[in-house]
């Protein structure tokens, strides 16, 4: 089992500026850092005005192992209707579910806040334990494409009516 955790600006800027080892007294797995990479996304998308719904990411924390093991959120708000979605699991803890696990979850608290909204992730064609997570979340090959530095990359998508049968979420309109 796991548990999200939002990081608010307070937790962000104390794990940038000083090596965070514990968040809500449950210490960080090695490999669980990257605490710049998330930092600087986090600020950029903030700057460009996206709601820190979207631009403050999860820890996961694994309730077996009372550790934080990775994070998991969105590389901005939504586009076209669709988040794209980003997940990190420390390599210790990778193979075990745990990034398929948190990504449902993110899926289902995102379906709280707007049931209108898909999802979508850019995951590098090599990186088949990534693929597979995405797939184990229902996301299914949508397209082929290049990142930003022209590495080849799948696109797997999973739509909101999609998300809420898969989930078996019953969401009624505002």
């Amino acid at each position: 089992m796991i548990k999200l955790i939002q990081i608010n600006n307070i937790l962000l800027e104390r794990w940038f500026t000083l090596p965070l080892e514990t968040v809500d007294g449950y210490p960080l797995a090695v490999g669980a850092r990257g605490a710049d990479l998330i930092y600087h996304m986090t600020k950029a998308n903030l700057a460009m005005g996206v709601p820190d719904r979207w631009s403050y990411r999860y820890f996961i924390l694994c309730e077996e192992s009372r550790e934080i093991v990775g994070t998991i959120g969105f590389r901005t708000g939504p586009i076209d209707g669709f988040l794209e979605v980003g997940y990190r699991v420390s390599p210790d803890h990778a193979g075990k579910g745990i990034a398929s696990e948190a990504l449902k979850e993110l899926v289902k608290i995102s379906l709280m806040s707007d049931p209108q909204l898909g999802f979508k992730a850019k995951i590098f064609s090599d990186n088949i334990s990534s693929i597979r997570v995405a797939q184990k979340a229902g996301f299914t090959l949508e397209g082929l494409g290049k990142d930003e530095a022209y590495r080849d990359s799948e696109i797997y998508t999973l739509t909101s009516e999609s998300a809420l049968a898969l989930y078996d979420m019953k969401i009624s309109a505002a």
